[in-house]
């Protein structure tokens, strides 16, 4: 911008900055949002309020899957290596190697508000289909740890709509076996906001 008008990047910036009163705001990425996807959300959202009233959300089983690749993350925008030449900085670690099929490994857990499950790491290459989901995470690891967490207390599974998740017969496996499963659609989609795998464990 100050290029354009001519001026100094440091007269500018004073310009927004002291005159206009502005604030250069980074731009954020975000799910496309049709508007029967917005209203969907907003309907469940208020589903959920009243479902998980008078702290019946710390009875929420949060599940989820990650897949951790071993090539380094790196953020052009904030990430430096200070250095007084460029030469001297690609020794020291700013070049940032991209492999085309990086080694990876998925990995599963849950955590209510007081407790959580083991880390499940599924082998190199293994992708969690529900054949697998259903017996490696549903019935060799979640029952019994919820079982032994729980006791008879009741509990509230939450999954979002990967394909194994809602595949029929992890559905009909939840519903048999889970107290209060809800099948699946009754979670706002598109909502990591919602879900403290996301924001607070994964990141």
């Amino acid at each position: 911008m100050a290029k354009e008008v001519g001026i100094g990047r440091c007269s500018m910036r004073k310009i927004v900055r002291e005159k206009l009163n502005l604030y250069p705001y980074r731009l954020q990425k975000a799910h496309a949002l049709t508007d029967v996807m917005r209203k969907n959300r907003k309907k469940l959202c208020k589903q959920l309020l009243k479902r998980f009233a008078q702290s019946r959300f710390r009875t929420i089983v949060f599940t989820d899957e990650k897949l951790f690749t071993v090539d380094q993350v790196a953020n052009a925008q904030n990430d430096r290596v200070l250095c007084r030449s460029i030469t001297r900085a690609n020794r020291k670690g700013r070049i940032v190697a991209k492999t085309a099929h990086p080694q990876c490994l998925m990995v599963w857990g849950d955590i209510t508000s007081n407790g959580r499950t083991s880390l499940v790491f599924m082998n190199g290459g293994v992708k969690i289909c529900r054949n697998v989901y259903k017996k490696k995470i549903l019935e060799d690891v979640l029952k019994p740890w919820g079982d032994a967490h729980f006791g008879n207390s009741q509990r509230r599974l939450q999954q979002d709509s990967a394909p194994a998740h809602k595949a029929k017969v992890v559905q009909e496996w939840c519903k048999e076996r889970l107290s209060n499963f809800k099948k699946h659609g009754k979670w706002p989609p598109y909502s990591p906001g919602l879900h403290p795998m996301d924001f607070s464990v994964w990141s």
